[in-house]
């Protein structure tokens, strides 16, 4: 029973800090998205 409760939570840890880093490299994605544009508009 503990274990099932220690499993359940270590799950849900994981499954938070994989949310987490994905919404951290979604933000990255698009700041290099913004970055890179205003990049290429100023060079031309």
């Amino acid at each position: 029973q503990l274990f099932g409760e220690f499993l359940e939570r270590g799950l849900f840890q994981n499954q938070v800090s994989i949310a987490s880093s994905r919404v951290i490299l979604e933000g990255l994605q698009i700041q290099f998205e913004l970055f890179f544009g205003i990049f290429l508009c100023s060079n031309t």
